[in-house]
């Protein structure tokens, strides 16, 4: 959730501490990234758009690895062989994909193995960009919303890889002259 309600790729993630909850948000500094050398601040909403309170679970996690001695500067954590204990170490990208396809099997999304085989991480930072551009949000929206920089192309890329907004003016028309 953390991934596609921030806009974060999953190293960006990683890189995170100073984790905490707003009212309404949750907010978290990401310290390095792919493109960046300096950290940067996100936010995300809590509840979502399924309105379940994912971020308190993620943040009771990551507390519950906290203590005196030890302050993680991670978000996910590898987890033991029971999957019930998570150890004081960074997961990898392929156990956290593994972990997020294992999740996409069970309820109440139910997907079969094949396709959330599928599915990777990456998506979810493409989402909310994607959402703008069919809601035919503005390119500086959506840049804002991508942690993109002034000027960035990012938005124009990833809304042309799928003609996003062309579909969205095209569905327009099609509303507005069908019988």
């Amino acid at each position: 959730c953390l991934l596609a309600h921030a806009c974060l790729r999953f190293s960006d993630a990683q890189r995170t501490d100073r984790l905490s909850l707003g009212a309404s948000s949750i907010y978290g500094y990401c310290w390095r990234s792919k493109k960046r050398r300096i950290g940067f601040p996100f936010a995300a909403l809590r509840s979502g758009y399924s309105k379940a309170p994912w971020a308190n679970t993620l943040v009771d996690l990551v507390n519950s690895l906290t203590s005196e001695s030890v302050v993680p500067d991670f978000v996910f954590p590898q987890f033991g062989m029971d999957l019930e204990r998570p150890l004081l170490r960074p997961a990898s990208y392929a156990c956290a994909v593994g972990l997020f396809r294992r999740a996409l099997c069970l309820q109440p999304l139910a997907l079969g193995e094949s396709s959330a085989g599928q599915l990777t991480l990456h998506a979810c930072r493409r989402l909310l960009p994607t959402l703008g551009s069919q809601l035919l949000m503005s390119i500086e929206s959506r840049r804002v919303m991508g942690h993109w920089a002034p000027n960035s192309s990012e938005p124009v890329r990833y809304d042309s890889s799928r003609c996003v907004s062309e579909l969205a003016f095209k569905a327009q028309v099609a509303e507005k002259v069908s019988l």
